[in-house]
Order: structure tokens, then sequence, then C-alpha cells
């Protein structure tokens, strides 16, 4: 089998169609291809990525996208990463619907564990789709930070951990393990697009390597013999009796045996009048 071929493919936000990168308008609509990241104001519902305000069609995967309103966070916290405004995003998922906590600053994205669901099960309903074209998955390069900061969680204050996604993706994410994931600029589009190349494989791999390496220094552990240095066999009662005449013996603070001598004198001396 020849060599697969990974081609990407922008589309314009107005009408779909398939534009070349950094084009200024669309060839088909002619309608203006927004690029800079502060005229990208709207996220994509299938794959994460951000376009334009106004945009109707994702640039990245050409889904449709539906009406987005855009609220004020109704508590008074600012963005764990840059300081600046929080404001929430309706992401017009319908019934029982999806919610996006954003900076729009820095267009960090806060999502509770019910909203990621959404975008990591569209993205792996897509990579079954497409799981004959396409080839292994594509692993972001882990970055190395200077200073390495440890955000607060913008639901509950407290301090998140940092965590590779899936292990093997590359991408770190920030996790408050109660109340959701903190997604730098562009980060979510990046676990999306590693799950629609086929990321999901990778990680069950990735996990079943670990298992199986796990096996593997259990198994080269010395074997312990639990018959070795076994006591010899007793019989129960016979300890039992002597452990509880020991208790008795140390809660009335006297030796049994050295009673018994003591009342054997006293009936002695009664015996023979007192006399030694």
């Amino acid at each position: 089998m020849g060599r697969r071929l990974e081609v990407t493919v922008l589309h314009c936000s107005a009408c779909g169609a398939p534009v070349a990168a950094a084009a200024k308008r669309c060839d088909h609509c002619a309608a203006p291809i927004a690029w800079h990241p502060r005229d990208l104001d709207r996220v994509c519902i299938g794959c994460g990525a951000r376009m334009a305000r106004a945009a109707r069609y994702c640039a990245g995967c050409g889904g449709a996208v539906p009406e987005q309103s855009i609220t004020p966070f109704p508590v008074q916290r600012d963005c764990p990463r840059c300081s600046g405004a929080l404001r929430q995003r309706d992401l017009g998922l319908g019934k029982g619907g999806g919610t996006l906590i954003e900076c729009a600053a820095c267009h960090g994205a806060w999502l509770a564990p019910a909203v990621f669901d959404h975008f990591c099960q569209r993205a792996e309903a897509a990579a079954a789709a497409s799981a004959s074209l396409r080839g292994r998955a594509r692993r972001a390069t882990l970055a190395v930070e200077e200073t390495v900061r440890y955000l607060a969680c913008p639901d509950c204050g407290q301090r998140m951990l940092r965590r590779n996604w899936g292990g093997v993706s590359g991408i770190v994410v920030d996790v408050c393990v109660k109340h959701g994931l903190w997604f730098d600029a562009d980060e979510l589009a990046q676990v999306v697009a590693f799950l629609r190349d086929g990321g999901r494989e990778e990680i069950v791999r990735a996990q079943a390597r670990a298992a199986h390496a796990e096996r593997e220094r259990l198994d080269a552990l010395p074997a312990f013999d639990l018959s070795a240095g076994a006591a010899e066999p007793f019989d129960l009662a016979e300890r039992l009796a002597t452990v509880v005449g020991d208790l008795a013996a140390l809660l009335f603070r006297r030796k049994p045996r050295a009673a018994s001598q003591s009342g054997a004198r006293r009936t002695s001396g009664k015996l023979t009048g007192g006399r030694r």
C-alpha cells in the first residue's frame, strides 16, 4: 500500500466552499476570509476551531455553525491565564445545550466535563467515518515551559492539575477533577484534531503497552514462598486460654501462681493454730 497523504482543506466561513491557505476572499462567493486571531470570535461545535463572528461554516472542518450568544460570566473571576475578563458562550447545541466559558483576551476556554464529552464524541464519530482514509494520529510536540504555572479553577478557585491529555497527545491541559478542563488558545482544536485523526486508538494502544510492561515487571519479581518459616501447628483453645490468663494477671497486677502459694500458707497457718 502506498503512503497516505495528509491534506488540509480550508473552507469559506460564508458558503463552505474550499479556499486556499491565506486567501483574502473566497473564489466562489467573494466573501472576505478572516485569519487574524482578533477576528476569530466564534467556536465550531464540531472541531473546536475559532472563526469569524459572522461565519456560517467552519473554516477547518466545513461544518455548519449554529447561532451563538455571549453573556457575561456570572461569577466575578478573571481568566486564570491572563487575568482578562471571562464570558459565557452558548454553543447552540439545542436541548441540554452546552456553555463554554472563555477569555475575550487570550481565547482560553473552560469546559465542563459534559460539554467536553460532546466535542470528543463528535470527533470520534468523524474518526470512525474516515478510518480507512487516514494515517496515524498526529501528536503535538510537548511544549516545555520555562516557568510552569498551576492555574486556578474558574469554578472553585483551587489549583488545577497539569496533564498530557490522553497520555500520548502531547497537549498539556489544566484539569480540575471536580469541575472541568481549561484549554489555552487552540488547545481544544488540537485535542479534537488528535481524536479525529484516530487518537483514541493511540490512547488504547499506549494503555495496553503500559499494562503489559506492568505485568512483566510483576512477573520479574522474586517468588515468595508462603510456607517458608511457617510456625508449628498449635492448639487454638490452649493459646487463647494462655492469653486470657496473662491479660487477667496484668489487669489485677498479680501473678496467679504467687497468689496460690500465699493462699496455701494462710490455710496451713489456720490448721496449726497460727504457729510457724
